[in-house]
């Protein structure tokens, strides 16, 4: 039994180094809390993975054709 232990310890090291980030590219960004539409959020999430990702590029286009605030 303590090698089947020893084992998923050595797996989980292993993963928790897999998942480890490593330095930013880009700048970070800043974190906000928001509300949002049950609808909105229906739609976005009913597009797959990743819905927050498509939030913000959304808004990206929309900001500069916006214009100033």
């Amino acid at each position: 039994m303590p090698a089947v232990i020893t084992g998923m310890h050595a797996w989980w090291a292993r993963r928790r180094a897999a998942c480890t980030r490593g330095p930013q590219r880009r700048p970070t960004k800043t974190p906000v809390t928001v509300r949002y539409d049950p609808e909105v959020v229906a739609y976005f999430n009913g597009t797959g993975a990743c819905c927050q990702t498509r939030m913000q590029d959304v808004l990206c286009e929309w900001v500069p054709r916006r214009g100033s605030a």
